[in-house]
């Protein structure tokens, strides 16, 4: 599987490279470390272009590198917090074959109590969806035939009713 970013609400999801300067990756880590946060920390073995999640008997998240060639899903570090607004759950909204394995907590405020987000580490079925709420708008994510795709609220609306009248649904005005 391919490991994507989406460092905010609103960001293009982002192929996370899994060499840094030459050298393998040898960990992600998700939220932060503090009062009111968490820090959770995913290691990587193996060589190969690719990662597939791996849980130990004890429940812990590791991600093996290697070579998925026939893999259709695909990981996704997903950032649902973006910038701080007041009373805004920061959370992934609507989500359809999006499996969640391993989440970090980000908050707000030096004590953690202006608010908080998760960061999670997800496994992404085919033609999986799901929304993101930034400070001003929701963003739409979808992962479709290797790819990503996203859109505003607006666009998918206009999308899904074009799917629909093009499918012979609808009623003539």
């Amino acid at each position: 599987m391919k490991l994507y970013k989406i460092g905010f609400p609103g960001e293009s999801p982002v192929l996370v490279e899994l060499e840094k300067d030459g050298e393998p990756l040898s960990e992600i880590v998700l939220g932060e470390r503090g009062r009111g946060r968490t820090e959770k920390t995913i290691p990587i073995i193996g060589d190969g272009p690719e990662v597939r999640a791996k849980k130990s008997d004890e429940g812990d998240i590791v991600l093996v590198r290697g070579v998925y060639e026939s893999e259709t899903r695909c990981l996704a570090i997903i950032n649902a917090t973006g910038a701080y607004s007041k009373g805004r759950r920061y959370e992934i909204h609507d989500a359809v074959g999006v499996m969640e394995i391993a989440a970090g907590i980000f908050a707000f405020g030096d004590a953690g109590r202006c608010g908080n987000g998760e960061e999670v580490l997800a496994i992404i079925e085919p033609e999986a969806e799901f929304r993101l709420d930034g400070k001003y708008s929701s963003t739409w994510y979808a992962w479709m035939n290797g790819s990503w795709r996203v859109e505003t609220p607006e666009k998918r609306q206009a999308r899904l009713a074009l799917e629909k009248v093009s499918n012979g649904g609808g009623e003539w005005l």
